[in-house]
């Protein structure tokens, strides 16, 4: 069964105070999974980062304080190379282009950006030859704490395959070479995308 239940991208919950916890905002998210096990997986668009956002709007915190929290935080990402572009926006927001590509055959889990901040995820179990897509969640609990920083989660996701897809709860399906799959989030109350291909 899906899971879609849960809200979609609110991520950050039990790690809401650790340092490097990131959650997208405004964006456009692209994943491409080709026959062999080439994908790609594309991002383009805002994410916070909840601990400086938070302290920013919590403390009185010094210009010079900010901007060694920032140095700190775009030298953490810049660690990854699909890092393309990252410029920080001002209160806690950075704009990213991000893309990164590989083959799931050599590498069965991928996750943007990182374990503890699971934005999305590509994971391959290959004794079932199963492929899924998924948009990362936190628990119910949390939403208030995310909704209490005046966030708002806007962008559009597409997983684009030729692949047979066993389930879904894409809001929009596109025939073609490449069928595409759309999410549209708008809140934190749109179900937590996932797309199962076998």
């Amino acid at each position: 069964m899906l899971q879609g239940i849960r809200p979609f991208f609110l991520l950050v919950s039990a790690v809401l105070l650790l340092s490097g916890c990131y959650f997208p905002t405004k964006f456009t998210a692209d994943i491409t999974i080709e026959r062999n096990g080439d994908y790609t997986l594309d991002y383009v668009g805002q994410i916070a980062n909840a601990p400086l956002l938070t302290d920013l709007r919590t403390t009185s915190m010094s210009p010079e304080t900010e901007r060694e929290r920032v140095a700190t935080i775009l030298a953490d990402l810049r660690r990854d190379s699909g890092f393309q572009e990252v410029r920080y926006l001002g209160g806690g927001m950075f704009d990213v282009r991000y893309r990164r590509t590989g083959n799931l055959e050599k590498q069965p889990s991928v996750t943007f950006i990182r374990p503890n901040s699971q934005i999305l995820t590509i994971t391959y179990i290959r004794s079932k030859s199963e492929v899924t897509v998924r948009g990362g969640t936190i628990p119910l609990a949390a939403i208030d704490r995310v909704r209490a920083l005046n966030l708002e989660i806007d962008g559009i996701f597409r997983v684009h395959t030729a692949m047979a897809v066993k389930s879904h709860n894409a809001t929009a399906v596109t025939p073609g070479a490449l069928t595409t799959y759309t999410w549209a989030i708008s809140g934190f109350d749109s179900p937590a995308p996932k797309l199962v291909i076998q």
